[in-house]
């Protein structure tokens, strides 16, 4: 009879120990879960805008010509088509790539600029238009994203032939993507977090003569 008391108060005791490892290790593997989705899902988050580059390529402005003089027209009606295209990818890629994001967003927008003819120097905006998908998409900043690339240099230099150069084209066109949205982290853990990130660039094949 003591041989199973004792018995019945060790198997009480490893129990109780069970629990007591358990109630220290069960929040740090809950926590390492959610630092783990968290990473993934930033770095998701991070290459999407950049993989979709590849994405706007075409023709944005269009040189018209008189016979004596000429103008840059913008393809305003590509630029909307692409842009539309780039906030439908950005927020089904999205979608289909993060783990624990909720509010998935995405927001896609053109600008164009004047360009000062002998220095490249941005100059004034002619024309903008953004599309944005999900309950996010409005507040997802893009401007930051803009302004480091306008820092970088958008002029594009003519080259009247080889190894001559020919001053700049007077307009200069940029497309973006942004996308992020709300991580649903561990309780009140990560409940603020927020993911997001957005790229510039200025698309390839831009100007047709």
């Amino acid at each position: 009879m003591e041989l199973k008391t004792a018995v019945s108060r060790q198997r009480g005791f490893a129990a109780l120990e069970l629990a007591a490892w358990m109630a220290v290790l069960l929040p740090l593997a809950l926590t390492f879960v959610a630092l783990f989705g968290l990473v993934g899902d930033q770095q998701v988050v991070r290459l999407i805008p950049e993989s979709l580059m590849r994405e706007a390529i075409g023709r944005t402005l269009v040189w018209e010509s008189n016979g004596i003089n000429g103008d840059l027209r913008t393809e305003e009606d590509r630029l909307e088509r692409m842009i539309g295209t780039l906030s439908l990818r950005g927020i089904a890629q999205l979608q289909d790539e993060s783990l624990r994001v909720l509010d998935v967003s995405s927001r896609a927008c053109y600008w164009v600029y004047n360009v000062d003819e002998v220095t490249g120097d941005v100059g004034n905006l002619v024309s903008q238009s953004c599309v944005a998908q999900g309950l996010r998409g409005n507040i997802l900043d893009i401007d930051q994203a803009l302004n480091r690339r306008l820092a970088d240099g958008v002029a594009r230099p003519i080259t009247v032939s080889v190894g001559a150069g020919g001053g700049f084209f007077p307009r200069a066109t940029l497309v973006g993507v942004a996308v992020g949205g709300r991580f649903e982290g561990l309780g009140e853990l990560f409940r603020e977090d927020t993911v997001e990130h957005a790229a510039v660039w200025v698309p390839r094949e831009e100007v047709v003569l």
